[in-house]
């Protein structure tokens, strides 16, 4: 009877463990831990902020797509699914809320930076800045 019972269990839970294997990961990393990662292994490194604190200063090599932008989700499926993708926003809300998205559209390995861009910044870590750009009424 228990060998019965256990088999029953078993076939009931098969189909919870094979869609836990489909599953993407999402992992959420410390300044620290997310510089090395990013400096050791090749994936797309994305800000999800808008453009105008995109402009203000981002991480080095990363692509601005706006969480809350109308592009955001054509943008992100021109992705590999199986490749690292990196995320960060200013504070971590928006970076854990399009991991979430990623993670159910298919993405195998998200890493999501803790705390965000601003404090990265505040941690003295590498930045971005790029020059303004000068409109004829800055001369």
């Amino acid at each position: 009877m228990f060998k019965r019972s256990l088999i029953f269990s078993l076939i009931l839970l098969l189909p919870v463990f094979l869609k836990a294997q489909g599953e993407g990961r999402i992992e959420v990393l410390d300044a620290n831990a997310f510089e090395a990662k990013t400096t050791h292994i090749k994936g797309a490194l994305l800000d999800v902020r808008t453009s105008k604190e995109f402009s203000e200063g981002h991480l080095q090599g990363a692509q601005n797509v706006d969480w809350d932008g109308k592009e955001f989700s054509d943008e992100v499926k021109k992705l590999p699914l199986n490749q690292p993708v990196f995320v960060y926003c200013g504070g971590g809300y928006r970076s854990d809320e399009a991991s979430k998205w990623m993670q159910e559209k298919g993405f195998k390995n998200v890493i999501v930076l803790k705390d965000g861009y601003d404090h990265w910044k505040e941690l003295g870590k590498k930045v971005v800045i790029p020059p303004k750009a000068t409109t004829p009424d800055d001369k």
